[in-house]
């Protein structure tokens, strides 16, 4: 599940902007003259719009210096740096993008994002407002049982999300995630091999003294691939790690409890994991089972088949309908499930249309799969005018006839529909792979928020028919 790298850089706190504007839009904001408000949108919409938004754009490109000091604002004349001033205004009551105050959520769903590539532009202001966990994929088991960094530089920009995410949402739970692969998509079988080999003690410490040390609030093991090995070990290891986190807690006084989360695999539809999901689900603050276009067997031969991204319905390899229904069924708790969504397509080369009279959404091939981010949809040449739509499974695609390309990836309108699905069945919450690969608008993020709505009384109550 790796994501085509990004290396350019852009400043953590993207939306801020100088003190002058900042106090001025605190002060106008204390007076409250709707009136006031009222002649600025009647003399200076336009033109503030297409200022703001060119200035708004460019703070958040690629082209932004990493440090807000070095903007200049000499020689823009007074009227347009007021015009902008009072655009941030009309943010703040729209937005929050001004805004100091502390974000609240009195919901008890969990919007949950990954950001797997410290690479990247790091998470802005808005991200963080809008998320209830962020999941930083920053870390990586090392040789000698201990958690550690990967890369240069790694744990500044982590300190540094961390006091911002403190700062604009003191609710959000900010942790680290460890697993099946690590934050460049390389595979990370250390804590299987580790189970296996029954030499999980150290490993346990290390990851409790890593959450103390950096004063965060948990740790999410990524286990889509590994879970299916040796299950009842796997257990055993989240017991024990629960275990130690909850004497750290107790010794130290802490009123909170360390969150303990799992992603595993979507296509487990069968009844010998029953009983170890029923298991581990009292260990765990949530599970986030993850669906997404995998390579199936058989008999005995590796297939790789092309699909849409992450189906609602539909298909003979299963979707997120099924998928959650295995879940809540199983667990009877799904209010402590998370779907999981992806801002990222895959598309292939020289294959056919998978779609056909069947009924079935999936075409085995032997070509090479590529991920595309949402972030890069348009800046690598596709056109959002192409996207159609497949009423069978809930999904967007692209087929170019020409080059027989087939493109399937989350919209807008896909997840929308995926959101009204989770709160009609009373999922606890959303988990995004990743937020790093959505656009500077925020675009799917936004939607996800937007379409998130309060569990209802009965939040735990299981939807589905479960005789089915």
């Amino acid at each position: 599940m790796s994501s085509d790298r990004n290396r350019s850089t852009q400043p953590l706190l993207s939306s801020q902007f100088s003190d002058v504007e900042h106090n001025t839009a605190v002060q106008f904001k204390k007076y409250n003259n709707l009136i006031f408000c009222f002649i600025i949108l009647a003399v200076c919409a336009p033109l503030a719009y297409i200022l703001g938004q060119l200035f708004l754009k460019y703070i958040e490109s690629e082209d932004f210096n990493t440090s807000r000091e070095k903007i200049s604002y000499e020689g823009i004349d007074t009227l347009l740096q007021k015009v902008l001033c009072h655009v941030y205004v009309l943010l703040y009551f729209t937005d929050g993008v001004v805004s100091d105050q502390p974000f609240t959520n009195d919901c008890k769903n969990r919007i949950v994002g990954y950001h797997i590539n410290w690479e990247t532009p790091t998470i802005s202001v808005n991200q963080l407002r809008k998320l209830t966990h962020v999941i930083l994929r920053y870390v990586k088991i090392h040789p000698n049982r201990t958690i550690q960094f990967v890369g240069d530089k790694t744990d500044k920009k982590f300190a540094e999300i961390k006091r911002a995410a403190r700062k604009v949402n003191p609710q959000l739970k900010v942790m680290i995630g460890v697993g099946d692969w690590d934050s460049l998509g390389q595979s990370q079988s250390s804590i299987t091999s580790l189970i296996k080999n029954k030499e999980t003690k150290r490993v346990i410490q290390s990851i409790t003294s890593f959450v103390a040390l950096h004063d965060i609030d948990g740790i999410d093991v990524f286990w889509t691939y590994s879970w299916r090995r040796r299950p009842s070990e796997h257990i055993q290891f989240i017991n024990e790690l629960r275990e130690k986190l909850t004497k750290v807690e107790v010794r130290n006084g802490l009123q909170k409890r360390f969150v303990i989360s799992l992603a595993l695999p979507a296509y487990i539809l069968n009844n010998e994991y029953r009983h170890h999901l029923n298991n581990v689900i009292s260990y765990v603050d949530f599970i986030t089972p993850f669906f997404y276009n995998l390579p199936g067997l058989n008999h005995g031969k590796l297939i790789k088949f092309i699909g849409p991204t992450s189906p609602l319905y539909g298909g003979n390899r299963g979707n997120v309908d099924e998928t959650m229904k295995y879940y809540a069924c199983t667990t009877k708790k799904p209010n402590k499930l998370n779907m999981g969504v992806l801002f990222y397509g895959t598309y292939w080369h020289n294959v056919s249309l998978p779609f056909d009279n069947t009924g079935d959404i999936w075409t085995p091939t032997d070509n090479t799969a590529h991920q595309l981010a949402w972030r890069d949809f348009k800046r690598s040449g596709w056109s959002s005018n192409t996207i159609s739509w497949h009423e069978q499974s809930n999904t967007s695609y692209i087929w170019n006839t020409e080059t027989r390309t087939f493109l399937g990836l989350e919209t807008e309108q896909s997840l929308r529909l995926k959101m009204m699905y989770a709160n009609d069945n009373n999922i606890g919450g959303i988990a995004i792979w990743a937020i790093d690969q959505d656009d500077d608008g925020n675009t799917l993020l936004n939607v996800v928020v937007k379409e998130t709505k309060c569990l209802k009384v009965e939040f735990n109550e299981v939807e589905y028919s479960c005789d089915d």
